[in-house]
């Protein structure tokens, strides 16, 4: 069997927490972790505005 393992550096957020979008003045509730952008490359080059990096979640 094959069997893949994640490693979080580091985790900024938890599930559940509500944060508080300063730029944009919006909140939000994280529901939901990524490891590692999963997106294509059209998805991310017409939604992403700020242009995060793509490894990091």
């Amino acid at each position: 069997m094959f069997f893949r393992r994640f490693y979080m550096a580091e985790v900024n957020f938890s599930i559940g927490q509500i944060v508080h979008y300063k730029l944009f003045d919006y909140r939000g509730v994280i529901i939901d972790v990524d490891y590692k952008f999963l997106g294509d490359d059209n998805w991310y080059d017409a939604m992403a505005r700020s242009l995060p990096p793509k490894d990091q979640p």
